[in-house]
């Protein structure tokens, strides 16, 4: 009955069936991502668009002009090159082309601004690594640049190179071989570190080890031979002191201006100390600031795993901090991490750490729109674009600007 009388309402003169309005149709085409409108781009800058193929088979290709010149072609998704901008600097255009395999296209063009490459007025690009995580300590993959907001001293940043490739690893292994690492301590290192270098890409990776005792013993000289590096792990022995900063300087120096990531992965059990006669005194020349600051301006990544129980009450001779703090500070930093192992047992587990935080880093390169050349530092700061609440970003918190 009550079917009957809607149908009758409907039908009254007068009545006025309204039907839902047609869905917009959607019409192919290409809008870019990167770079931004108007931005600075620099050797090696990452172009990328998004497609609307609107139920259409993916295109079969991308082709991206400066100007009227064929630059790179993209053939399945993300549509991305990286430009090697070697061209004349100013103001260019870059166009987009799009083309479905029925023979439909579509196009997009971008207005940017080429810096030169070598100048006095030339940009330095900036790279920071980042790591994201979610509540649960998931790494979060499939992000794009879209999903970053970079600010430097809190002045918004375009990011003009993006990527989740797997750059070459520069890796210096500094471990512990003092008298306190005797033993078992020091197998189950050799052991894990063994197992790190099993991630490396030989021959495209390179690493050098370096123990820690009373002076810094470089053990291994940079070697793309994997059987050479395990060589020296197997020969490093126990003696000595503690040269903890000395050590991290050693390998910082010997990082400095290699291309790619460039990574100082530390293992130990003690704080930076030396035994003269039963009076206690720094292991090393330099002080922890010292170094840290070193390190700083070396563009490198620190990655430090503790060994023991207690470190977070095991100060320094200055009473300043503890080594939990001490290693904390290295990697907080620079972008690393710091993992404790509480056991010997708990060795593997925080080297497999370090593995997994390296296989998850997104590359973020700008040009930063401070042109002041004071040899300052300036504070970077990482973001995602929605819910930032929700994730854990890992990154260095600044870098030295050049000096005049």
């Amino acid at each position: 009955m009550f079917a009957a009388i809607c149908l009758a309402a409907a039908l009254q003169p007068g009545a006025v069936m309204r039907a839902d309005p047609p869905a917009e149709p959607c019409a192919p085409g290409v809008r870019w991502v990167a770079p931004e409108s108007d931005g600075v781009v620099t050797l090696g800058t990452t172009l990328e668009v998004e497609v609307l193929s609107c139920g259409r088979p993916d295109p079969t290709r991308v082709e991206f002009f400066k100007d009227d010149r064929l630059v790179g072609t993209a053939t399945t998704p993300p549509h991305r090159i990286v430009w090697k901008a070697m061209d004349r600097p100013g103001n260019v255009t870059l166009r987009a082309v799009v083309t479905w395999a029925d023979g439909t296209a579509a196009t997009a063009t971008r207005s940017v601004l080429l810096a030169p490459l070598l100048s006095e007025e030339r940009v330095e690009v900036v790279n920071v690594y980042v790591t994201v995580q979610d509540r649960r300590g998931e790494y979060v993959t499939g992000l794009e640049v879209r999903d970053f907001r970079l600010t430097e001293e809190t002045v918004p940043q375009s990011i003009t190179n993006f990527g989740v490739e797997d750059l070459n690893l520069n890796v210096a292994f500094v471990l512990d071989a003092s008298y306190s690492m005797e033993g078992l301590k020091l197998e189950t290192a050799r052991a894990a570190l063994e197992s790190v270098a099993g991630h490396l890409t030989f021959p495209r990776d390179q690493a050098m080890l370096i123990g820690i005792q009373t002076l810094p013993v470089i053990k291994v000289e940079w070697t793309r031979d994997k059987a050479e590096l395990l060589a020296g792990l197997d020969d490093l022995e126990a003696s000595g002191s503690t040269a903890l900063y000395d050590s991290i300087l050693v390998a910082a120096m010997a990082l400095k201006g290699l291309d790619g990531r460039n990574v100082i992965v530390v293992l130990s059990d003690g704080l930076d100390i030396a035994d003269s006669g039963g009076r206690f005194r720094p292991g090393s020349t330099h002080t922890f600031y010292q170094v840290l600051d070193y390190v700083k301006r070396s563009d490198v990544m620190v990655y430090c795993v503790g060994l023991g129980r207690s470190l977070d009450r095991l100060y320094d001779l200055y009473a300043d901090k503890p080594l939990a703090k001490i290693l904390s500070g290295f990697s907080d930093e620079t972008g690393g991490r710091t993992f404790f192992a509480r056991r010997v047992s708990d060795l593997q587990g925080s080297f497999d750490s370090v593995v997994d935080d390296l296989r998850h880093q997104y590359s973020l390169g700008y040009a930063s729109s401070d042109a002041a050349r004071d040899g300052g530092w300036r504070e970077i700061r990482v973001d995602l674009m929605t819910n930032p609440a929700k994730y854990r970003i890992h990154h260095r918190r600044g870098y030295y600007k050049p000096g005049p």
